[in-house]
């Protein structure tokens, strides 16, 4: 984990690590990226919470424009404003984590090709070698 954060440091990304994850602050109006290392798959996977950030800022834009839409007040305005620049937030991270994630597919490749060279493939034996 801490050769990988070494490469992230190294390409310029702002790293912090907490026990087996590496939070990554890509500024700017980004949320949070957080890298883990999932031993089950024996790879690393790039977490963005855009999932559920997506889901309440959907629900919040449209209870506000309900609202809104019955009776005209600031907090109704000021909540969808809240919402799009949440939504904003959303695209401005998937748009700057991409790189990262092709960074992280790498690194899974070469893990992946590293394993298959270090075990060698089983022959299979036969009655009747020849």
């Amino acid at each position: 984990m801490n050769e990988l954060a070494n490469e992230l440091e190294s390409k310029g990304y702002n790293i912090k690590i907490q026990g087996n994850t590496i939070k990554i602050r890509l500024g700017g109006l980004t949320n949070p990226v957080s890298v883990t290392y999932d031993l089950a798959k024996d790879q690393y996977d790039v977490g963005t919470r855009d999932l559920p950030l997506g889901i309440i800022y959907a629900f919040l834009f449209s209870i506000s424009l309900y609202g809104a839409l019955v009776f005209i007040s600031f907090l109704h305005a000021f909540m969808i404003a809240v919402c799009a620049f949440g939504f904003v937030s959303l695209i401005i991270t998937e748009l700057r984590v991409s790189p990262l994630r092709y960074f992280i597919a790498q690194k899974n490749g070469m893990k992946s090709k590293e394993k298959k060279q270090v075990n060698p493939s089983l022959k299979t034996w036969t009655m009747n070698p020849r």
